[in-house]
């Protein structure tokens, strides 16, 4: 009996396994170069610190060293913000990566306070607006503290102009019911918390997964994905 079972895992099962493996071996290859417009919106508000703002730049070069830089390929711009947002790097501004991550390590602390939702906006007037290119457009939002603007209706405008937006909360001061407003749903797929900015190392690698996922094949987020357990899961795949 156990001999049989045994067989039938081999014929039934194991050549699925494959698949799926094969599979995302294809989306991790593709999302290197899939065409894509990638803003990150970085909090640079008092709450932050300049210790932690050093924190978010490294992470930021690891989630993007490994993509393909140009204007056939990923083109990623950086806004950040506090009173108001800066244009740190408008969307085409490099052909490579080295100068991408040279231009990320020299980005500057701002300090002021948190007006998340006129960053957003920003990000959607000066440069998703001003991109020609038709392609998948994703906006990280990284934020430590609640808002002191309204965030939803900025949110909604980016969605209408099919930009998928992602939030990550970072510490106790974060408003969860604010985060859900800026992000995609389902919440589960499209919101992170970390306790402290140390600990965003930890979901560098799911990001990076969910970020080649929206790129490659946005229509087709796996079920995994879709669920509470779903980190955990892609925890796993990096």
């Amino acid at each position: 009996m156990a001999h049989h079972i045994s067989l039938l895992w081999i014929i039934l099962v194991l050549p699925l396994r494959n698949s799926v493996l094969a599979e995302d071996g294809e989306i991790r290859s593709s999302c290197r170069t899939a065409p894509t417009d990638l803003v990150f919106i970085l909090d640079g508000s008092y709450s932050v610190g300049p210790e932690n703002f050093e924190i978010v730049k490294k992470w930021l070069v690891n989630i993007t060293k490994n993509f393909d830089i140009g204007p056939k390929f990923i083109q990623v711009g950086v806004v950040q913000y506090s009173d108001y947002p800066v244009l740190e790097i408008p969307l085409g501004s490099h052909d490579s990566g080295e100068s991408l991550i040279a231009a990320m390590e020299s980005i500057h602390y701002l300090g002021g306070n948190t007006r998340t939702g006129k960053a957003i906006q920003f990000a959607l007037d000066y440069l998703f607006a001003k991109s020609s290119r038709f392609l998948t457009k994703i906006a990280v939002v990284l934020t430590d503290g609640k808002s002191q603007d309204e965030v939803k209706d900025a949110a909604e405008a980016a969605r209408d102009n099919k930009i998928t937006l992602f939030a990550i909360g970072v510490g106790s001061e974060t408003e969860d019911a604010e985060l859900r407003a800026i992000a995609n749903k389902p919440s589960s797929t499209y919101v992170f918390y970390v306790e402290d900015y140390i600990a965003i190392s930890k979901i560098r690698e799911v990001m990076k997964q969910k970020l080649c996922e929206e790129s490659v094949c946005p229509t087709r987020i796996p079920v995994a994905a879709r669920d509470e357990k779903g980190v955990d899961i892609l925890l796993g795949l990096g």
